[in-house]
Parts: structure tokens; C-alpha cells; sequence
């Protein structure tokens, strides 16, 4: 089993620590000093142009309000956490993507800001198709676990079973960056496994092994003789991936409300944040982040909820609290990792 050497740890731990705009910060120094990319560095997302006609996209951005300052490292397990919140989601992606280059490969890259609420980085790269050259697909690095592939509302196929065959296995997520930026390059791409767990919560934890095992599989998409292209094939003949399997295409979503500023914007740029009388609130990522010592983080579902003063939550939401015992999404007390 793969594990990190002390410069791995040294560096997650740095990429960890800095905010988003220290983040794109150092990653567009890096891409243009140290790796001699050419880059365009927009105040929203970073481009870089390589020789590889293989596009790697992360985000910048975490869940967390604040960056954390504690690390806890299990060698012999490989797994990395945080108390404080380790953001791997996707920190986990940027660190990937580094170390891909630094084996010497030249993919196309894109790092993006405010995935989290709602792809406004990918949203704003999405605009600038021409800077990159020629791309035949498009690979993300941020889906939790070990092996999985998401294609959201593309439907290809022979895409599917090309990535396959890297042993990777098809699943179904909600949204990423390849959610906005595929159907309007109408190239396609897929979100593959970087090994964090239990996402959006403070009980993340990095599985070192799993990340490891993806770097490398990708390395040798990299490296094929002769890349194929794939093109983005929207779901047209069957149910859509929204009517499927109850995730999130923006075309498909309704308007809604912001609680605060009341703006009204697609569901999908919005962020779902329960009551406590397990009513859904939408908050635009402004307000969201203008109220962020309001809410908290559910250790079981990983999704938002409203701080009551004086009420004890043991972590969790409402809708998750309200079930005897609750349920603190598959840790062990004893494993120490929360």
C-alpha cells in the first residue's frame, strides 16, 4: 500500500492550509515558473496549455469557512484527517494534478474557483474553449472513494467503456465542474475517484492509497500512443440523468429565492440549508458565505444546517438528528478519525 513520504505530507499540508486566493495564487506561479506552462490566469480560473490533449480539472475552493491548522497522519492505514475540517474535497485534485506534472506529463489544466457553490469558475472557463488547443476529453479529479467514474448527463457510451477499461467502475454524483464546461464544449469528460471520504464534513478523511492508485491510472490514459476524442452526447433518448437518479442537471432545475438578498437564481447555483424544522432554505453563495458562522456541516448526510443557540445537534442536521441514536455516517468511535 502506497503512502505519502514526508515531502507528499509536507505538501498536501501546505495546499491544505492556504485560502482560495492564496491557493490560485501559488498554482499559477507554479504552472508558468516551475513547469513552463503557458498560462491565462483569470480572476475566476486558471488555464494552462500543454502538449497533451487531455484536459485535468480540480477546484480551488473547500466547504470549510476557515483552513485547517491540525493534521493527523495513520501511516499504517494511509489516512489523513483533519478536527478542523481537511478540505481534501478538492485539495485531494489540486495535489493529484501537481504531482501528475511533476512526473514530467504535460496535460492541458484548469483550476477552478466557488465550485462548491455552484461551478462559477467552471462557468466563466467555459467561456474560453479557444485557449487551450486541441482536447479530446476531459478528466476531474474530485469524486469521493477508490475507483468510481461519473459522466453526469453525457451519454457516450464508448466513452464510458474506454474509461473503464482503466479500471475505473461508472456511478452516478450530482455535479462537478465537468457539469457545466462538457455540454458547452460539447467535449466529454468524466470525475474519477481521488480516495476522500465522508466529504463536506469535519469527519473527511484522505485515504492516501486510493489518491495514489488514481494518479497513477491516469498517468497511463496520459500516455497512450493514440488518444481518442469523445464527444459530449446529451441524454436525449432516455430519462434524464436528473429523472434517473435524482441528481442535478442546472437546465432542468427551477428558479428559487435566496433567504437573505432574495435574489432569484437556478436551483443549482444554490445552496440547501435546513431549518430546524427540517424546512429547506436557499442562500446564494454571497450570503452563504456572509452567514457562514450560522450553519454547520452534518456529520452523516455532509449537508448544511442552521445553528440553534443553545440546542445540541451532536453534529448532525435535523432531518438526521430526528432518527434515535442518529447516525454518524459509518465511523467508529474508536478509529479516531472525528
Amino acid at each position: 500500500m502506497q503512502t505519502f513520504t514526508d515531502k507528499d505530507l509536507e505538501l498536501f499540508k501546505t495546499l491544505a492550509k492556504l485560502n482560495q486566493a492564496s491557493l490560485k495564487s501559488m498554482l499559477s506561479k507554479l504552472l508558468s515558473s516551475m513547469h513552463g506552462y503557458t498560462v491565462y490566469d483569470h480572476k475566476d480560473y486558471i488555464m494552462a496549455r500543454g502538449d497533451i490533449p487531455i484536459v485535468l480539472i480540480a477546484h480551488m475552493d473547500t466547504v470549510f469557512s476557515k483552513q485547517p491548522e491540525d493534521f493527523y497522519y495513520d501511516e499504517k492505514k494511509g489516512a489523513l484527517w483533519s478536527p478542523d475540517g481537511l478540505g481534501a474535497d478538492d485539495r485531494a485534485g489540486v495535489f493529484a494534478i501537481l504531482k501528475i506534472i511533476g512526473s514530467g506529463l504535460r496535460p492541458h489544466i484548469i483550476f477552478t474557483t466557488e465550485e462548491e457553490v455552484g461551478g462559477m469558475g467552471a462557468t466563466e472557463a467555459a467561456q474560453n474553449r479557444e485557449f487551450l488547443g486541441e482536447v479530446r476529453y476531459i478528466i476531474e479529479l474530485d469524486r469521493r472513494g477508490e475507483d468510481d467514474c461519473v459522466f453526469y448527463d453525457c451519454d457516450n457510451p464508448e466513452f464510458v467503456q474506454y474509461i473503464e477499461q482503466f479500471g475505473f467502475k461508472e456511478t452516478w454524483g450530482t455535479f462537478s465542474d465537468i457539469s457545466v464546461i462538457c455540454p458547452v464544449w460539447k467535449i466529454a469528460g468524466v470525475n474519477l475517484s481521488i480516495g476522500y471520504h465522508h466529504e463536506h464534513t469535519i469527519c473527511e478523511i484522505l485515504m492516501v492509497h486510493e489518491m495514489a492508485a488514481t494518479i497513477e491510472k491516469v498517468k497511463v490514459m496520459l500516455q497512450e500512443q493514440d488518444i481518442p476524442s469523445f464527444k459530449y452526447i446529451p441524454i436525449l433518448s432516455k430519462l434524464s440523468y436528473k429523472q434517473a437518479f435524482g441528481a442535478y442537471s442546472p437546465s432542468l432545475l427551477p428558479d428559487v429565492n435566496c433567504k437573505v438578498c432574495r435574489q432569484r437564481k437556478n436551483l443549482a447555483v444554490m445552496i440547501e440549508v435546513e431549518d430546524r424544522d427540517e424546512n429547506i432554505n436557499y442562500y446564494c453563495g454571497n450570503c452563504f458565505d456572509k452567514n457562514h458562522e450560522k450553519f454547520s456541516w452534518c456529520y452523516n448526510c455532509g449537508y448544511a444546517y442552521e445553528i440553534t443557540p443553545g440546542r445540541v445537534n451532536n453534529g448532525l442536521c435535523y432531518s438526521c438528528n430526528s432518527y434515535e441514536g442518529g447516525y454518524r455516517f459509518g465511523f467508529k468511535e474508536n478509529e479516531g478519525y472525528c
